[in-house]
């Protein structure tokens, strides 16, 4: 892909996502979602959002909607503190541009953790939320399960419990 093509499309993203971004705060007051909702309202939102996006990419299924309809609570949650989703995605850039760090199992470390991972130790990691995808690790999708993550300052460890038939996988 050209250059120019890059720079167009940047600029037509850049456009139609401040235009969406505009349109959905709008829809927030209109709805009495900025004034008649708390943070906490709105952070317990995204986490279902997130657990809809994490069934979705379990399932291999589209993710577009469960993006965006996590943004459209970030939008929410940033025009109640009066910061721009600009702003927000500005700083964070800031925070990772220079970060130095290892990729571990799919896992990024950062070099600032002063982690240090024993191969011994790692092994597949479960990602998303404390149920995603538990027939990767063996068991049947209505089986309970529990997620415990153990940070120890050589590397670090997970357990993946099934607390129904007690099995633990390391």
């Amino acid at each position: 892909m050209s250059q120019s093509r890059k720079t167009r499309e940047y600029k037509m993203e850049n456009g139609d996502l401040i235009t969406l971004t505009e349109k959905v705060k709008q829809w927030h007051y209109d709805r009495n979602l900025i004034h008649g909702a708390t943070d906490k309202d709105q952070y317990m939102k995204l986490i279902q959002e997130a657990g809809e996006l994490s069934d979705n990419i379990c399932k291999g299924k589209d993710i577009r909607d469960d993006i965006g309809d996590m943004m459209v609570v970030l939008i929410n949650i940033a025009e109640r503190n009066g910061v721009t989703m600009t702003a927000c995605l500005d700083q964070a850039w800031e925070d990772i541009k220079d970060r130095k760090g290892t990729m571990v199992d799919g896992v990024f470390i950062k070099e600032s953790d002063g982690i240090v991972a024993d191969d011994s130790k790692v092994g597949p990691r479960p990602t998303g939320s404390l149920d995603f995808c538990p027939e990767e690790w063996g068991f049947a999708e209505e089986e309970p399960a529990q997620l415990e993550l153990d940070l120890e300052p050589k590397g670090f460890t997970h357990v993946y419990k099934n607390t129904v038939s007690g099995v633990t996988r390391y």
